[in-house]
């Protein structure tokens, strides 16, 4: 049998070897030049103080991202509105702006290998805070912070031996003030074979399930047609901290079928000209038909949408587009938290967070999305569309400023969660 092959790992259980590179990655000094195994001693050190923004903040580029993020926010799109916010001048959309937070294994804890399917943790957790507003004009740099390693390999003995590491970095502008940070959390998984065994497929196991497209109909849009047409953005009116409830949702957002062309565009800044599908489903002027998908095939002449998977940031820039609309200028955000999984086939498929674990979900923070056992449990793909919604869980004072807490989730139409994020808004006090 394959698992005969290899090595029987216990938590927290290392040899000398391995203890000591533990010890040089969360003390800093984890080096080597990488490779199949991770890092090991020799080399320059993996993470060091860099310059993250050669040159100033340039609000051009930073309105081309607000364009495909947020584009009907003035606050984020126009200079001369967002001068007279309580800003004072263009402010990044939360989550353009993070840094280099980044570590890795030593090799000396095994190979890497791929997750046994079920085990708890296997998914990507990234959050950046901001502590001051980012604005254009601004140079930043960053810093790398400390590394911490949480051993999640099953008590009872696994061939894959399980971690997650969490490492973050400051955002630091150029008056030295640490305006950000950002954390990384992310699971690794290694396995060793016994002495004198061949490799073999094991330690690359993992074929990505892909759940299947949904097949989009005229009902379909009108669903997303009627929540484009109740959107709004706050804007200038003040939404105050005293006017918020816990429980309170935030206003529902929607995303039309997404193809790769659209990621491309959102993520890549490629200046397309041609109207968005939303735009053409609100307006009632549609060119073009139907793909098999029930997509429709206009976006550029010459490209056909495929079943590519979602960037890690489509589902998180979903989440910021819903809040900010919400929230309006006066509302600033100092946390995204955000997730997303592997694609497992349905029988397999577990929450990747639960309650006990290294830090719990935020659907279970819903209290219906808890009842009915919700979890994320795909991943983005296209052509799927999408439906945001939000739900505020917690508002608390703290050193004289006022927050709200609100957990975010990704749906598209079958039901499935691609994306679920927390989002934390410091609102004024009235």
């Amino acid at each position: 049998m394959i698992k005969e092959k290899y090595e029987i790992f216990y938590p927290g259980v290392y040899s000398a070897e391995e203890q000591a590179a533990i010890d040089r990655l969360l003390s800093g000094k984890n080096e080597g030049p990488g490779g199949p195994g991770g890092p090991g001693a020799g080399g320059p050190p993996m993470m060091k103080e860099q310059v993250y923004q050669k040159e100033k903040l340039n609000e051009v580029i930073m309105r081309m991202y607000a364009e495909r993020i947020v584009p009907e926010n003035p606050l984020y799109n126009d200079v001369e509105y967002a001068k007279n916010t309580w800003y004072g001048g263009l402010p990044i959309v939360p989550g353009y702006i993070e840094a280099l937070a980044m570590a890795m294994l030593p090799r000396e804890l095994g190979d890497m290998c791929m997750p046994d399917e079920q085990l708890a943790g296997d998914a990507y957790d990234h959050q950046v805070e901001y502590f001051a507003p980012i604005l254009a004009g601004d140079k930043l740099s960053n810093k790398p912070g400390p590394v911490e390693l949480i051993d999640t390999t099953p008590a009872e003995g696994s061939i894959v031996r399980c971690f997650v590491l969490i490492a973050s970095a400051d955002i630091i502008n150029q008056r030295g003030e640490v305006v950000g940070r950002s954390t990384t959390r992310f699971p690794n998984f290694r396995c060793r074979l016994k002495p004198g065994m061949e490799p073999d497929q094991f330690i690359h196991p993992f074929n990505r399930y892909m759940h299947p497209a949904h097949q989009y109909t005229d009902e379909d849009y009108a669903v997303l047609k009627g929540i484009w047409e109740k959107e709004k953005v706050r804007g200038s009116e003040i939404l105050y901290w005293d006017d918020v409830n816990v429980g309170d949702y935030t206003w529902t957002t929607a995303e039309p079928p997404f193809t790769q062309m659209d990621i491309i565009r959102m993520h890549g800044q490629e200046l397309v000209g041609c109207e968005s599908v939303k735009g053409q489903v609100l307006s009632g002027r549609i060119r073009g038909d139907k793909n098999e998908y029930g997509v429709y095939d206009n976006v550029i002449s010459h490209y056909k949408p495929g079943r590519g998977p979602f960037y890690n940031y489509t589902g998180r820039d979903f989440c910021v587009r819903n809040v900010t609309n919400w929230a309006g200028d006066a509302g600033f955000i100092t946390m995204v938290n955000w997730r997303m999984v592997n694609d497992f086939e349905p029988e397999k498929q577990a929450n990747p967070f639960p309650e006990g674990f290294y830090r719990e979900s935020y659907m279970l923070k819903v209290p219906e999305l808890k009842e009915k056992g919700a979890h994320i449990n795909t991943h983005g793909m296209c052509p799927d569309a999408t439906i945001t919604r939000g739900y505020v869980y917690d508002k608390y004072e703290k050193d004289g400023q006022y927050y709200v807490d609100i957990a975010l989730w990704c749906e598209d139409f079958d039901g499935n969660y691609h994306t679920e994020c927390g989002i934390t808004v410091r609102l004024p006090k009235k």
